[in-house]
């Protein structure tokens, strides 16, 4: 058995608010609706790969992280549908004018992330790539570039696979009507055609990563079922995080059902613990306490809680895509710079009990996770 890596304490950190804008005809949300654990087919080769990587980055970028700078403007943009990002004037003009997309991968890289995830288009609807079918895009307005295109291309030549995020909502097109079935219909054909956009136009995709974010629940029927044929039949290779895996907490999973359901379940009921052929799970998380770049917010996480929060999730046999946010300019927010770097610092250290690894099998032990890899044991211990 190897030598454990040291113990760390994490440190406390407040709970994230609910991030919820109301507007009439869009139903409240129920929340998450748990239940007993689906049926899972026997694992791919490729969800089987993806569980090794272990660790990935989350970028949240664009229009957002100029509406996150202006008190109010964020709940204005997404409650309205006839605001307009060219209000912002010089500041859209300037989104990304030191976009680097060789500094992410760098950054992401001297961190060990295996994988980054980037948000194509997020819930205020304007798109960071050269959309045919969204004139609300980086390309059309403002900048006139394709922070995408960027992204994914460098990405590609260094190896690192990319994952496209994008928001099924989207608070500003004139079909999303969740009660009016013909509106409906039309703004499901609208959602198929950007995935086709980012599959065929941005790949090869590692995944797509589709999020519902708080508008989901009985009157939002997302057709998962008709997205996820479509990138089965067409791109077999392209994990599809509606149901592959899901954002989650530590010890419960939600997914979106074939009917664009959010759905739940406890991962280890009645004492059970994680085992190495479980269902593949991935925990997002953040560095403070936003997704996006907010200059209010500095409660930062510390490196020994982000590398106690990524033993745990491993010790779980999830991988932990950590998110950070740059600045409107493009430009790495250096909180977030160095916090990661140490992160890599330990895992150059210890990586080898991180990446690659399986749980053990078996009941949690209180105060350690124990992992398995090529006939050799790992004991992570933390601290509560």
């Amino acid at each position: 058995m190897s030598n454990p890596p040291p113990t760390y304490a994490p440190q406390k950190q407040p709970r994230k608010p609910e991030w919820v804008f109301d507007r009439p005809g869009w139903p409240p949300s129920p929340g998450v609706t748990f239940g007993p654990a689906p049926a899972h087919p026997p694992l791919t080769p490729r969800q089987e790969w993806f569980k090794d990587l272990k660790f990935g980055m989350f970028v949240h970028w664009g229009l957002d992280a100029i509406l996150t700078g202006i008190p109010g403007l964020a709940h204005e943009a997404n409650r309205n549908r006839d605001w307009d990002p060219r209000s912002l004037g010089a500041a859209l003009d300037g989104l990304g004018s030191k976009f680097d997309a060789g500094a992410w991968v760098d950054l992401a890289e001297r961190a060990g992330m295996r994988y980054l995830a980037f948000t194509a288009k997020h819930h205020v609807g304007f798109a960071n790539y050269d959309s045919a079918c969204n004139p609300w895009n980086s390309v059309r307005m403002g900048p006139g570039q394709d922070f995408v295109r960027l992204v994914a291309d460098e990405c590609h030549r260094r190896g690192m696979p990319f994952v496209a995020y994008l928001s099924l909502t989207d608070s500003r097109h004139p079909d999303f009507r969740p009660l009016e079935a013909a509106a409906w219909e039309r703004y499901c054909d609208f959602l198929l055609a950007q995935i086709v956009e980012l599959a065929e136009g941005y790949g090869p995709l590692m995944a797509l990563w589709l999020d519902p974010g708080p508008w989901n629940g009985p009157a939002y029927r997302y057709p998962i079922a008709r997205i996820k044929a479509e990138v089965a039949r067409r791109w077999p290779d392209t994990l599809c995080f509606a149901w592959d895996e899901a954002e989650q907490s530590y010890s419960s999973r939600c997914y979106l059902d074939d009917a664009g359901m959010v759905r739940g379940y406890e991962l280890w009921p009645e004492g059970s613990g994680p085992g190495p052929d479980d269902w593949p799970l991935e925990v997002c998380d953040t560095i403070n306490r936003s997704w996006f770049y907010t200059p209010a917010d500095t409660e930062y996480k510390d490196v020994p809680t982000l590398i106690n929060r990524l033993v745990e999730v491993v010790g779980r046999g999830g991988n932990y895509l950590l998110n950070h946010g740059p600045l409107a300019s493009g430009e790495i927010n250096p909180e977030d710079r160095w916090r990661l770097e140490g992160l890599g610092d330990w895992l150059r250290e210890h990586g080898e009990g991180i990446y690659g690894t399986r749980p053990v099998g078996g009941p949690p032990v209180p105060g350690q996770w124990s992992v398995q890899k090529d006939g050799q044991v790992y004991v992570h211990r933390v601290k509560a």
